[in-house]
């Protein structure tokens, strides 16, 4: 029964082919549910420069925080629940929140950051298969023409 799933997992992956049954994204037969579970709405980018469009989950067992298109470098972030961590250099503070400096040197401290996965997609065909299967409004939103006026105005 596992070979099976990983088995049909494979075969989505190779051919990307779906059903969608109401909410629910059957794939390829497999026991294996995907629920419908991210809002499109639009926003601006960029200070208002550009029109876009943005992912918000509407359940709590929605496997994502959120989704944004970027019409600048014509990409679908998307940041999921997992968290990863990482060291990272952060600039010191002094007692009035501005960044401390020794001899004209700035003063870092090494900290341990906790980030969400991000996810990048970048092909055309793939955003849109992305919100196929994870917007509940994705009949009824024009997500199309916002991905094409984008492209057009960059």
């Amino acid at each position: 029964m596992l070979f099976k799933d990983v088995f049909l997992w494979w075969l989505f992956e190779l051919t990307h082919h779906f059903t969608v049954v109401k909410s629910v994204v059957v794939i390829c037969g497999s026991n294996m549910e995907i629920q419908r579970s991210l809002l499109l709405t639009s926003c601006t980018w960029d200070n208002g420069n550009y029109e876009s469009f943005r992912m918000i989950p509407v359940t709590q067992d929605c496997p994502y925080v959120e989704a944004f298109y970027d019409p600048v470098e014509k990409v679908l972030v998307v940041l999921s629940k997992e968290k990863k961590e990482s060291v990272t250099l952060l600039p010191k503070l002094d007692e009035y929140g501005n960044a401390a400096q020794k001899h004209n040197r700035p003063l870092v401290d090494r900290q341990r950051v906790t980030y969400f996965k991000e996810y990048y997609i970048k092909k055309p065909e793939e955003i849109r298969e992305f919100i196929e299967l994870f917007a509940i409004n994705a009949d009824g939103f024009d997500y199309n023409q916002l991905m094409k006026t984008a492209a057009e105005a960059a």
